[in-house]
């Protein structure tokens, strides 16, 4: 490998991870400001959770009554 290549390699290296280190993320410790979704209205959070996790548990038992009723 040419050392011009092995060079700009490590360079490139170097920079990259250099600027993910200086990303300007900041951790505030504020309990749930790394959630995707917002956790303050607690009604609505009650129901997108039972409507993502009650569709996932209804998925088998309607796929069982299509099958049974299918002729």
């Amino acid at each position: 490998m040419p050392m011009l290549t092995r060079t700009s390699l490590v360079a490139l290296r170097k920079f990259s991870t250099s600027s993910a280190r200086a990303g300007g993320w900041q951790q505030r410790s504020v309990p749930g400001s790394n959630l995707p979704f917002s956790i303050e209205n607690r009604f609505a959070l009650y129901l997108k959770g039972a409507l993502f996790f009650g569709s996932g548990m209804a998925v088998p038992f309607i796929a069982t009554r299509h099958q049974l009723l299918k002729r």
